[in-house]
């Protein structure tokens, strides 16, 4: 990679991240880092040879709506969820109506979770790797380890169903998700 051009990629992304989050608007927290977070990781992904990182806003999926839809080289390749800075990445420690959100995001091939911060990969909603993004820009910043990390995301495949318990093992969280949205509709 060529630290000259990852440099200042990095430093402006810390110039809009401080810039978005010092503003005084009121607005939600995680929202004030989408055009950051989307701007930085679709530049960097082009020029650190990942190929052309293509990101739609609020992609529908059923019970649950990830920040982005993500696809390098026009081939879909996952999911990015944005939480507000200081929030937790790892999925596992979120609590009330998050959980609920956890439980079916965990069931994307490739999702990447960041708060501005770091970003925390998780493949079939297995933690994979975790890196820190340039939040204070690219002083003592390492750029290898976020480029692992989007390197595993976008060539991450789904994990094809052999198996009846594989199956199962897919379905259930959305057979349960079904099933309390119903039992809500009834109430």
């Amino acid at each position: 990679m060529d630290e000259q051009v990852i440099s200042p990629l990095a430093d402006e992304y810390a110039r809009a991240v401080k810039q978005a989050t010092s503003m005084g608007v009121a607005a939600e927290p995680e929202a004030q880092l989408t055009v950051p977070v989307a701007n930085f990781l679709t530049a960097f992904a082009a020029h650190t040879g990942l190929g052309r990182l293509d990101l739609m806003r609020e992609a529908q999926l059923d019970g649950v709506r990830p920040d982005f839809a993500a696809s390098i080289d026009g081939r879909p390749c996952g999911w990015i969820e944005l939480k507000a800075p200081g929030h937790t990445v790892i999925g596992e420690k979120w609590r009330g109506r998050e959980r609920g959100q956890w439980d079916l995001m965990a069931q994307l091939d490739a999702l990447l979770v960041t708060n501005g911060e770091e970003v925390a990969l998780y493949v079939a909603g297995t933690h994979v790797e975790t890196a820190f993004l340039p939040i204070e820009g690219s002083h003592g910043w390492d750029s290898s380890r976020l480029h692992t990390v989007l390197e595993q995301f976008v060539l991450a495949q789904p994990r094809p169903i052999t198996r009846v318990s594989q199956l199962a093992d897919r379905l259930a969280p959305l057979a349960r998700f079904l099933r309390e949205r119903l039992m809500e509709g009834l109430e």
